[in-house]
């Protein structure tokens, strides 16, 4: 199976990420667990507006700002800066930015995040979540994420529970 790209075009600008390689995403992946897992369901957990939140929807959920500041508080207690910084590279290493309407854009290297996103975090994470959905949308459904990490991510409110 060949290596798929997909576009998306996020604050007016299109965005190609090309997925990882097996072993190379496999090894983001556990590193992903084992930091973002426990923010993750922290944030699953105490969000129970939505009937239909779930694990497999979860990128594409709006999400109480509030509860954000709190899973992204809990991750940054996981991560030292230089390890923050160097999953942020890792996480957009096959994603690149079109500026000019072609010849395939820049890839996203540390200079490039620094001079495009500054003062500008918010764009950067949802790049950040275009580049997660590309490489692990799958992992998502079921759990997947959370489970290999040993932490397993409260489910949503279910139409019965809510009723």
């Amino acid at each position: 199976m060949a290596l798929e790209s997909k576009s998306e075009v996020i604050d007016g600008v299109e965005y190609t990420t090309t997925q990882f390689p097996a072993r190379f995403g496999f090894r983001l992946k556990v590193t992903l667990g084992k930091k973002l897992a426990p923010a993750l369901s922290n944030l699953l957990g105490g969000v129970g507006a939505s009937p239909s939140l779930s694990v497999e929807n979860l990128l594409d959920t709006e999400i109480d700002p509030g509860r954000i500041g709190k899973a992204l508080e809990g991750l940054f207690s996981n991560l030292t800066d230089t390890e923050a910084e160097a999953l942020l590279l890792q996480i957009l290493s096959q994603t690149r930015r079109d500026t000019h309407g072609g010849e395939g854009g820049q890839f996203l290297t540390g200079e490039i995040v620094d001079q495009e996103y500054a003062g500008d975090y918010l764009t950067l994470y949802k790049v950040v979540g275009f580049a997660l959905k590309v490489n692990y949308g799958s992992l998502l459904s079921g759990g997947g994420l959370f489970t290999f990490a040993g932490n397993q991510a409260p489910a949503g409110p279910t139409p019965e529970s809510s009723a």
